[in-house]
């Protein structure tokens, strides 16, 4: 997502897809996008997969490596098709075996292909890929007959901070039409840069680091300008070291951002806050292009936790049967602190104490 491209998926003759799912580490969207194709018998698989990867990756010539067929009730289901391109992999398409239609696809640059990802090996003479749920897969032997399930998490798990995924839940994928939009701008400085830097971590003055870099405050690329840049946030932020981290209170938030803001620029930057606020608060903030902090607290036995992020977009997934899969449902694309990716939230969906809002606007 460092840089913008247009995903206009142009894969028309093909099939018509119920959704598109990838790690959107490499999409980034200026404006609405859907993934909707048609028919057509000409085209053949493989070319089609190619015709898809160039989409995310043109100046790659993308080549087919394993194919492994999938089956359920001891007949074939689906077939995957691993992807690669001078000897590095960029991933999967699944292609669903009846209807002919695509039903995921993971593209990502350094990424294995299916069974790599899902089992991490590739699957013996002896045995068989065999689909138990909507996204579920297993090893099982000739006759069918478990041997190994899958382990398909590769999320944040960190305590509550598992909230923030790196993927969305196994039914947006094949249930849902995607759309999605964002701010435009993007600097995705992380806890691992600071302390190679020797600086302290607060994830509070991060968030707005992030905010200022993507403002083109400071030139990110630049370690002395960074930590210039970062010194400074911190001396408005108010930060405290409280077991064993670095706090800020949230209302400073604001305040800290405006300050460096108009000490860089020497003009005001307007700023409105608000506790708990609905996902409304980030989206029309998105739609506007403007940045926002997200504040998420979550109670545990020990006492209160928290984690502050700022907010690059979000993804809408609209249900292609209302009465079947219910309500649209909205994820926000989050610069986390913690990884240079792209993070997201299911924020309607979590289970937290509170959460607060910081809306930054010229």
């Amino acid at each position: 997502m460092q840089s913008m491209r247009n995903f206009y998926l142009i894969l028309k003759k093909l099939m018509m897809i119920s959704l598109v799912c990838v790690f959107f580490t490499v999409v980034s969207f200026d404006t609405y996008v859907y993934g909707d194709y048609e028919k057509n018998e000409e085209y053949t698989y493989v070319n089609s997969i190619k015709e898809l990867v160039r989409e995310f990756y043109p100046d790659i010539n993308p080549e087919i490596d394993n194919i492994t067929y999938i089956y359920s009730d001891y007949e074939i289901c689906e077939i995957a098709f691993d992807i690669i391109s001078n000897e590095i992999g960029y991933g999967y398409v699944i292609i669903d075996y009846k209807s002919k239609n695509i039903s995921q696809f993971v593209i990502k640059e350094d990424t294995d292909g299916f069974c790599v990802q899902n089992f991490g090996r590739l699957p013996e003479e002896d045995e068989k890929i065999v689909k138990s749920g909507t996204l579920d897969y297993e090893i099982a032997s000739d006759n069918l007959t478990i041997k190994y399930v899958a382990s398909k998490s590769n999320n944040i798990n960190d305590d509550l901070f598992d909230i923030f995924i790196d993927d969305f839940p196994d039914p947006m994928y094949v249930n849902f039409k995607m759309s999605c939009k964002t701010i435009g701008r993007y600097c995705r400085i992380t806890e691992g840069e600071l302390e190679e830097l020797g600086l302290r971590y607060c994830c509070g003055a991060v968030a707005i680091l992030n905010i200022c870099g993507a403002y083109g405050l400071f030139d990110k690329t630049d370690d002395t300008q960074l930590q210039k840049a970062y010194k400074k946030i911190w001396g408005y932020c108010n930060i405290k070291y409280q077991d064993g981290e670095y706090t800020m209170p949230q209302g400073q938030m604001g305040k800290a951002l405006a300050k460096y803001y108009k000490s860089v620029t020497g003009k005001q930057i307007k700023y409105t806050e608000k506790n708990n606020p609905k996902i409304d608060f980030f989206t029309e903030a998105v739609d506007k292009k403007y940045s926002t902090i997200l504040g998420v607290y979550s109670r545990e036995d020990d006492g209160l936790y928290g984690h502050a992020v700022s907010v690059e977009g979000y993804f809408v997934f609209e249900p292609l049967n209302e009465q079947a899969y219910g309500e649209r449902q909205i994820f926000l694309q989050v610069a986390s602190g913690w990884e240079k990716e792209a993070r997201y939230i299911w924020y309607d969906k979590v289970n937290l104490d509170s959460t607060y809002g910081v809306k930054y606007f010229k």
